[in-house]
């Protein structure tokens, strides 16, 4: 598997040569615990900081999960369509 293939997010226009890095990956979403409210910050999408935005945070995130890359060359923001990991034996939710 490659190393884009298991990111948190997908760009609808990957290239055919691999994945590349085209700039800041900013992801908010909820936390494995169902509770807690996170931001996934990957300047260049080289180091990835986890941000807690809320603890037990007992309200809704409209959307529920969302994405969006900031492109380097283009200078503009786009969002992605957010995907989930699912692992052998684990059913997706």
């Amino acid at each position: 598997m490659r190393a884009c293939d298991a990111r948190l997010t997908r760009r609808k226009h990957e290239t055919a040569r691999g994945c590349r890095s085209r700039g800041h990956l900013l992801t908010v979403g909820w936390g494995t615990n169902g509770h807690d409210v996170l931001a996934r910050v990957s300047p260049f999408q080289y180091i990835l900081y986890i941000v807690r935005l809320g603890v037990n945070y007992a309200g809704k995130l409209e959307p529920a999960d969302s994405a969006h890359l900031y492109d380097l060359k283009l200078r503009r923001a786009e969002k992605l369509e957010p995907a989930r990991i699912v692992t052998p034996g684990s059913s997706p939710s």
